[in-house]
This record gives C-alpha cells, structure tokens and sequence, in this order.
C-alpha cells in the first residue's frame, strides 16, 4: 500500500471520528426510539451542487448488534450522501466505523474517493427499514439547517 493511500485512509478515519465536533457540540439528534438514537454532526454538512448532502451520522443503539467479524458494537459514525428530492429519498454509504460499548473501535470500512462515490448507484430505503424511519428525519433537519443558512 502506498504512503498516500495509508495518509488517505488515516485522514479519512480522523474526519469519521474526530472527538473535537461532538466536543465542541456539532451534533444533534434527528431520530430516536427504543432501539436507537441518531444524530448528524451538524459541522461536517456540505451540500453539492445536485442538491445532494454530504452528511456524518453517529447511530448509538440501545442493544448490541454484531459486525460481519461477529463482534459486538453499539456505535455506528458512518459517512453518507443523502438525496431527499426528489421523493424518494436515496443514500449512498461510503465510510463506516463501528464501535463497541466502551468505545473501541471494532471494524472499520475502507475510506472511498470521490471517483468511487460518484460511481456508486443511489440505494432506495427498503420500507420499513431503520432506514426509512431515520432518513426523512435526517432529510427534515437537513432543510432547516439549509434554510438558516441562507
């Protein structure tokens, strides 16, 4: 692996779980019921030019779940484009690191580039997924952070 791809992926990971926004108070919650409680870094939000955002997501869940290696996390910070118009809203999952209750790092997805992300199909939300429970929230607050931003 070369030097720029491990100073890359390094990079990618401190943006994905740099303690400094949750410190300095970025995030907020968009979504919560017994399973789960979700939240976006309100900091790290960029939006393109195709009206798609650029969000960092922290999925905090009541139970553990396991990870494909079968360990425990209850922490998901995960990195996503979200297109909420038009209807039906779409994502694209392109950085993930799951922790466990004490806040070790458990497993960690390779960091794309932008070719990679651009690449990407948009997913639909299967219904009745945690997805299309969390996602219209996310989309919600996304347009009024929008609004107090113009």
């Amino acid at each position: 692996m070369s030097a720029f791809r491990v100073l890359t992926v390094a990079a990618a990971a401190v943006c994905l779980i740099a303690p400094s926004a949750e410190a300095q108070g970025g995030w907020r919650q968009v979504y919560r019921d017994a399973q789960m409680n979700v939240a976006i870094d309100t900091g790290r939000v960029s939006r393109a030019g195709d009206g798609a955002y650029t969000v960092v997501m922290r999925w905090n869940y009541a139970s553990p779940r396991r990870a494909e290696s079968r360990k425990p996390y209850s922490r998901l910070i995960q990195q996503v484009q979200v297109r909420c118009t038009p209807a039906p809203i779409r994502v694209k999952r392109f950085g993930m690191a799951l922790y466990s209750a004490t806040g070790t790092l458990v497993e960690e997805a390779r960091a794309l580039n932008a070719g990679e992300i651009r690449l990407m199909d948009w997913e639909r939300l299967r219904p009745r997924s945690e997805g299309a429970r969390v996602y219209p929230a996310v989309c919600t607050t996304l347009a009024s952070l929008n609004q107090r931003r113009a």
